[in-house]
């Protein structure tokens, strides 16, 4: 489906026994939402620097997809809508990002959701915000527990089927990828030359 060949952002969350195991994603991708979805989906099991690679028990990992709408830079932090907005923010050559999610699971406000995001993301202070450029977006989620739970044949699925079993993108990879295997499956392994941040 067309909707599979846009070039959005998007973020792969694992959760393992409903702890994170891995948060990775583009804010912006050069490259069609199934290949980005397929390789931020490796990248958070193997690349996740806060964790190991996951390496076994992949029948108790769940997987969320996070599809992302355009950024939209702000000069009001009133327009951000916990729950409903996820945030960029950038200053000195730092940026730091959270999913709209996160302000809901954590039962942050809006300057909590700022501040957190300022400070431990951006590591620009609590109140680094302020002086900081900020931008909205939303998104779109996707949640994975298993096959039987998605009717086939559409493109939610086909999502979750690019995460499961790779990429066999019959176009040469560009220099920084590098083909490997992952439970056997084909994927392009990405050495992230732009904007790979980790969520959470």
């Amino acid at each position: 489906p067309g909707a599979l060949q846009h070039h959005c952002g998007a973020f792969v969350t694992l959760h393992q026994h409903d702890r994170l195991r891995g948060c990775i994603g583009r804010i912006q991708s050069d490259v069609p939402l199934y290949l980005l979805v397929s390789e931020m989906a490796v990248a958070a099991a193997l690349y996740d620097d806060r964790f190991p690679g996951v390496k076994k028990d992949l029948g108790e990992i769940t997987i969320d997809i996070t599809v992302l709408s355009p950024l939209e830079e702000i000069r009001d932090v009133k327009r951000i809508e916990p729950g409903r907005h996820g945030i960029l923010i950038e200053g000195h050559g730092r940026s730091g990002v959270f999913l709209p999610q996160v302000a809901t699971e954590t039962g942050w406000n809006r300057e909590e959701f700022l501040g957190h995001c300022s400070r431990d993301k951006a590591g620009l202070g609590w109140d680094g915000w302020k002086t900081a450029r900020i931008f909205i977006f939303t998104g779109i989620k996707i949640a994975y527990q298993g096959p039987e739970q998605w009717p086939r044949n559409n493109y939610k699925t086909l999502l979750l089927d690019a995460v499961l079993q790779g990429c066999n993108d019959p176009v040469p990879p560009p220099p920084y990828r590098n083909r490997g295997t992952w439970y056997g499956f084909p994927y392009l392994r990405v050495r992230f030359p732009d904007r790979r941040i980790s969520n959470h």
